[in-house]
């Protein structure tokens, strides 16, 4: 199974990618509601994802012994698999394998199968309610972490200005050491340094900065008639305000 539901920059998509919402029809959207969890389907539900967890604690047995310098070559090879066919069942598998044992090395962590089971639910598209002391922070880390290799840009949205700094600074260890960039979106920032956070593979931000710089992108859209002319405009030196998001 591929998993193309999050799109990512590309030649076909452009630099500024939005997911469309699906358009279902009667009958879809009736087997849509009885496939969500509820009391009759949800062990089935959760045993799917427990026997995900079992094949990454499986996979990342075979990376234990390697040294970090064998290692890291496993960790760009991946990526580039990843750029190239995208997410399947055995990629993610593998996905999660790697960033678990990436944190061990540079964290000292080993996250929980809870913590596993939440990250892959949320690639799924799924949300995914922890208890406090459940480790929200690490959880939402390994999805991202785990989005980003494929290529796809993250915008992971907390609570405050506080968290973003906090949390992005927090798991940076864990993102440098597979070859992905992180910052942090701050209210203070001025247009060059959101700029900046926003090209990283990882921006962390609060809903109000990433809503408000969203609105003005869309104005600065308003003004050319695509994404084309935009970065045209910006190629001669003309005084069109860049685009902020990366997709």
């Amino acid at each position: 199974m591929n998993y193309h539901t999050t799109p990512k920059p590309s030649v076909l998509l452009g630099d500024f990618p939005e997911k469309k919402m699906p358009t279902h029809n009667v009958w879809r959207r009736i087997s849509h509601v009885l496939a969500q969890p509820n009391v009759m389907f949800g062990m089935r539900l959760i045993g799917k994802y427990q026997q995900f967890a079992k094949l990454v604690l499986q996979s990342e047995l075979s990376l234990q012994n390697l040294s970090q310098a064998e290692l890291n070559p496993l960790i760009q090879q991946h990526r580039q698999r990843l750029s190239v066919a995208g997410f399947s069942d055995a990629q993610i598998v593998e996905t999660f394998a790697l960033v678990k044992q990436v944190c061990h090395r540079v964290m000292g962590i080993n996250p929980y199968d809870t913590q596993v089971i939440a990250a892959r639910m949320m690639l799924d598209g799924k949300l995914a309610e922890m208890a406090t002391g459940e480790g929200k922070t690490l959880t939402a880390g390994l999805s991202a972490a785990c989005a980003a290799m494929a290529g796809i840009p993250i915008h992971l949205i907390t609570a405050n200005d506080y968290l973003v700094a906090r949390d992005a600074d927090y798991l940076k260890p864990l993102y440098t050491a597979l070859g992905l960039t992180v910052s942090a979106v701050t209210q203070s920032m001025e247009t060059d340094e959101r700029l900046n956070a926003y090209a990283c593979d990882i921006t962390y931000c609060t809903a109000k900065e990433v809503v408000f710089d969203y609105l003005r992108d869309q104005v600065t859209l308003q003004d050319s008639r695509s994404q084309l002319h935009q970065h045209a405009a910006q190629l001669a030196n003309k005084n069109n305000a860049p685009l902020l998001l990366r997709g």
